[in-house]
């Protein structure tokens, strides 16, 4: 049996976000999500176009210092901690992307993509060039408009009404989590993906050092006895 769903943000006929990092943000809120749930990142060992695209940049991301990080570099990231830790850089330093291809080769659905899976659960986390959704008979080739998009799919021999709750539990998840405009922190005790409380702030202790008064030696004073 099998169940699939997805959402998307912005949705079709919403203002779509003008920079990458908007849909950037949302990408790494799901994951970190997906983290926390204990679901693990499909990694490619072995980058490559012949490969299945478990995670790829169809383009480049240019940093202002002039730094860049193409397909290649994305790919061998071999743990989801290093990914994530990409991820905020791009973010943080508002880089700009510049897609690969040329024509009407170019898949402007899927330009940055990252993939979860774990107990009959697939997860698709991808940004989308969606510049051309609303101009028909126009062509561009750069990508400025963007948005995020999430595919789940469960594949299992029988699917429960438990099942059911639970896939209905880590959709809502996923839309809680893309549609926050920054990025969120998730407790790693929470279970289903709770977000973090804020902690109560706790007073700083001064630093105190005990003497004991009966281990202290008393030098002898020497003097000209009388």
């Amino acid at each position: 049996m099998k169940k699939v769903c997805n959402g998307r943000y912005p949705d079709r006929g919403e203002e779509q976000h003008e920079k990458i990092a908007k849909a950037l943000v949302s990408m790494l809120n799901c994951r970190r999500y997906l983290t926390n749930l204990r679901f693990a990142e499909e990694i490619q060992i072995f980058p490559g176009w012949n490969l299945r695209r478990v995670n790829f940049v169809d383009g480049t991301m240019f940093f202002p210092e002039g730094l860049e990080i193409d397909n290649d570099a994305f790919c061998k990231i071999n743990d989801s901690n290093s990914r994530d830790a990409l991820l905020k850089v791009i973010i943080s330093k508002d880089a700009k992307f510049k897609r690969n291809g040329s024509g009407c080769c170019y898949d402007r659905s899927r330009i940055v993509r990252t993939s979860y899976e774990g107990s009959g659960y697939s997860f698709r986390l991808s940004v989308r060039d969606t510049t051309k959704e609303s101009l028909s008979g126009i062509f561009l080739y750069d990508a400025k408009k963007f948005a995020f998009q999430y595919d789940i799919s469960l594949n299992r021999d029988i699917i429960t009404v438990q099942d059911l709750g639970e896939f209905a539990r880590y959709k809502q998840g996923l839309e809680n989590a893309m549609r926050h405009d920054s990025l969120i922190t998730y407790s790693p005790q929470a279970p289903q993906g709770k977000e973090a409380e804020p902690k109560k702030a706790e007073m700083p202790q001064a630093e105190t050092h005990f003497i004991n008064p009966w281990d202290i030696k008393i030098p002898r004073l020497e003097g000209k006895r009388k």
